[in-house]
């Protein structure tokens, strides 16, 4: 709009800014001052800390400033905002009042990505710092989701991430996709592809094929009824629709977990119309709650101990590294 308005004639005023808040500036302090943890920042003191954070920012302005110049950037830099001032978090205040007072805003659960380290969440410039994401080599699994009401007969399931288990709700298929019933052995399973197998035991046997359409509505068995106080409505554990499922990985069904899933959510919001169920299973911390499977574990170290909890109750299907 600025950009706009300067080009149609309108003297519009170019303030610089200082953008004082976030982790970067905080995660180079830490390293200075050697602190680890959230909890190493408390006994530090907040203040303290608050205080050394207001001091770093300022250690680059005059490169940053030289830089501005030098690129061409037009800027009054005599008369920045600073966004660590009273004033202009006053005004940002007022902004979100003016806003609440208009009946724009509403609360509403949000899926974003999260630093357990830090208890905090981060945005997307945070993740698009160097080393924020590597390429690691894991297991995934199959797991067999029982159909209430059929014996000895599953919904395949494939996770990457064990530790959403207990927090899932439902279990999503792409409506034009088609599945198939196989029989291994004495078992039936539903997958969009064939499943893995013991080459040296008996081999998938195709029983019929169908849409995905025709298997929304179907019931299963949780793999962890909620044991805590989840403070939502009872999960439906049924299957539902969804266009982003896809079947190059995995098996066509996708178990969703709306408390740490985007398209999980956003797939639960679409087919309720007023409260969804969030059965949320995890600390701030990263690690599990009370109450649940591999309790006080963190996350990741909670997927080993899910997979052979899983394996000891005969609900594993397949185990693959990923």
């Amino acid at each position: 709009i600025t950009r706009y308005k300067t080009m149609r004639g309108f003297h519009v005023p170019r303030k610089a800014g200082w953008d004082t808040h976030g982790l970067p500036v905080e995660l180079a302090v830490e390293r200075e001052l050697g602190l680890k943890t959230k909890k190493d920042i408390e006994r530090y003191g907040v203040a303290k800390f608050n205080e050394k954070c207001r001091e770093s920012v300022w250690r680059y302005k005059e490169e940053w400033e030289r830089l501005t110049k030098r690129v061409g950037f037009w800027l009054d830099l005599a008369h920045p905002y600073i966004t660590y001032e009273t004033r202009y978090i006053e005004t940002l205040w007022w902004i979100i009042k003016e806003v609440w007072g208009k009946g724009f805003l509403y609360k509403d659960f949000k899926i974003i990505p999260w630093c357990p380290r830090c208890q905090t969440g981060l945005s997307s410039h945070e993740l698009g710092q160097p080393g924020a994401y590597t390429k690691v080599k894991e297991d995934s699994i199959f797991v067999r989701l029982k159909i209430r009401g059929k014996k000895n007969e599953s919904l395949l399931v494939w996770t990457t991430t064990p530790w959403t288990l207990p927090a899932n709700v439902a279990v999503a298929v792409n409506p034009v996709v088609e599945y198939t019933r196989f029989k291994i052995g004495d078992e039936l399973v539903w997958s969009a592809g064939v499943p893995p197998f013991d080459p040296k035991g008996p081999e998938p046997e195709v029983l019929e094929k169908v849409s995905g359409g025709s298997l929304i509505g179907l019931a299963y068995e949780p793999l962890y009824p909620p044991t805590f106080d989840s403070g939502t409505i009872t999960p439906p554990y049924r299957v539902y629709g969804a266009d982003f499922v896809a079947t190059e990985e995995g098996s066509g069904f996708v178990h969703l977990a709306p408390a740490y899933g985007e398209e999980d959510m956003a797939a639960m919001k679409q087919e309720s119309s007023g409260d969804y169920p969030i059965l949320e299973t995890v600390n701030p911390d990263g690690t599990i709650k009370k109450g649940v499977i591999a309790e006080g574990k963190f996350v990741k170290d909670a997927d080993a101990v899910i997979t052979e909890d899983l394996k000891k109750r005969k609900l594993l299907f397949a185990v693959l590294p990923y």
